[in-house]
Parts: C-alpha cells; sequence; structure tokens
C-alpha cells in the first residue's frame, strides 16, 4: 500500500512539471546521450566475480528556469546496461551469466544555479525496466526474464561551454524490480555525455 502511494505521488509530480514545463512560453527543448560505467549491487547468498559493465542512456526533455537559483528539466530516458558475471555456487561449482536491462524513465532534474559554468544537479526518475539474466551451468542455458518499476536517485554536475552544449559528469543509483540476478535489486552507474539545447 505504502509503495503503491509512493509511486503514484513520484509521478504524479514528475508528469505535474513536464506539464507544466512544455505549457511555459519560454522553454527550451534539449536531447542528451551518456556513457559510463556500472558497478552492481550483490545481495544474493553466493560470492560473485563483479566485472564492470557498460552503461547507455539518452533522453529528450526541456528546461524550465523559474528562479535565479534553481532552474528544472523535465525528462524521458531510454537506458541500456549489460555486465557479465561469475557466481561461485556450493561444492566449488561456479555459474556463467550476462544481466542486461533495458528501461524508460520519466526524470526530473533540479539544477542549482550558481551563476558560473559549473551547475550541480540532482535527478529523480520513475519508469519501466525490463531485466533479463542468462546463466549457463554445466553446459545448461537458463533465462529468466522479469519486468517492473525502476526508481532513479541521482548526483551530478554539468559544465556550459556554449550557449546550445553542455557537458556532465553523474553517478546514479537504480532500483531494478526484484530477482534472483546478479544485480542484486540496484546497479550503480558512472557516466559521462553531452546535452544540446535547441
Amino acid at each position: 500500500m505504502k509503495k503503491n502511494i509512493f509511486v503514484t505521488v513520484l509521478t504524479a509530480i514528475i508528469l505535474g512539471f513536464c506539464a507544466l514545463a512544455y505549457a511555459e512560453e519560454e522553454h527550451s527543448p534539449y536531447v542528451r546521450v551518456g556513457l559510463g560505467t556500472i558497478r552492481p549491487n550483490n545481495t544474493d547468498k553466493y560470492s560473485s566475480k563483479k566485472n564492470d559493465g557498460y552503461f547507455f542512456s539518452a533522453g529528450i526533455g526541456n528546461k524550465l528556469e523559474k528562479s535565479q537559483g534553481l532552474d528544472f528539466r523535465t525528462e524521458f530516458e531510454i537506458l541500456h546496461t549489460k555486465q557479465d558475471y561469475t557466481l561461485k555456487m556450493p561444492y566449488f561449482l561456479e555459474t556463467e551469466g550476462t544481466a542486461s536491462l533495458i528501461g524508460g524513465l520519466g526524470n526530473l532534474y533540479m539544477d542549482f544555479n550558481l551563476q558560473t559554468f559549473l551547475t550541480p544537479f540532482l535527478c529523480l526518475g520513475i519508469g519501466i525496466g525490463h531485466l533479463t539474466s542468462t546463466e549457463v551451468n554445466a553446459n545448461q542455458e537458463t533465462e529468466t526474464t522479469i519486468s517492473g518499476t525502476l526508481y532513479q536517485l541521482g548526483v551530478g554536475v554539468k559544465a556550459s561551454f556554449s550557449k546550445n552544449l553542455d557537458t556532465y559528469i553523474a553517478a546514479s543509483s537504480v532500483r531494478l524490480p526484484e530477482s534472483d540476478s546478479y544485480f542484486g535489486g540496484k546497479i550503480v552507474h558512472y557516466s559521462f555525455g553531452i546535452i544540446y539545447s535547441f
């Protein structure tokens, strides 16, 4: 019950800011792409060999300038992650696997305008994700898929080099649907990207 209320409220807040951004006469549409690495949060009962994976993200959004000190951005994001891993099972058995995630999120960014070329930001997001885990054990391949709600919390800094072009670095935690996969329900990704405003 509490989870459903939280999802409903967060979704309403993000959709509200999206509607406000598109209703404003002075809004700035933009596109964003980012690449980076992910680190998994392994919460299963077996020890594992953690291999860093890759992270890709692309988004389209609008910037809404509301005050001198705080600006807002609303964005629709597509993300994809993939990672190989090894689980050490009981009795000296090992399982090789690959886990990948594809998802779509609605994000709300808060840009803290410091009146310099550097702008710290905070990101809150909610969406839907599809997780696929493929494991090979004793020459047998097992595939597990699960879909569910994604939550995102991120922080970062963007740097403005021109009126239309920004670069950024960010760290985000994405909460995944519960499953027995190597991700253990959450991943952390570190990324570098560019933002082009029209």
